[in-house]
């Protein structure tokens, strides 16, 4: 019985430590983009909605921010980066930053998206209009 009891709070204190460092997440449904065409040197604006389970703290990943044109080409702004732990959440809590970019306001976008650390997977965001 001491074995099993032992063993239950080693999986227990696993699994809480596993979700108290993942505590802060991205909203994909409620994070999104608004092309801003009518800005003289054109802007693209990112809505990143994050949510937190669990106690204050920050996004543990670092977030880069690209859109599509019509052409179908991939386009970012070289300030398109947001560090890891730059993103402070409150305890069980929802918070929505924004960050706008350049665009060429002649080449529509068709596709917004976000990037989390190196990786190469586009996690695709609402485009509002």
């Amino acid at each position: 019985m001491k074995l099993f009891c032992g063993i239950l709070a080693l999986l227990l204190a696993a699994v809480f430590a596993s979700t108290a460092s993942a505590a802060v997440t991205i909203d994909w449904r409620r994070s999104s983009c608004l092309p801003l065409p009518g800005s003289d040197e054109g802007k693209v604006r990112f809505f990143v909605a994050l949510r937190n389970d669990g106690a204050a703290d920050e996004f543990p990943r670092e977030i880069r921010f690209v859109w599509q044109r019509i052409d179908g080409s991939w386009k970012d702004s070289w300030m398109n980066t947001i560090e890891k732990n730059k993103l402070h959440v409150g305890a069980k809590s929802d918070k929505r930053y924004y960050a706008d970019f350049g665009a060429d306001p002649s080449k529509p976008i068709v596709r917004c998206g976000l990037k989390l650390d190196s990786a190469e997977k586009v996690h695709f965001v609402k485009v509002l209009r």
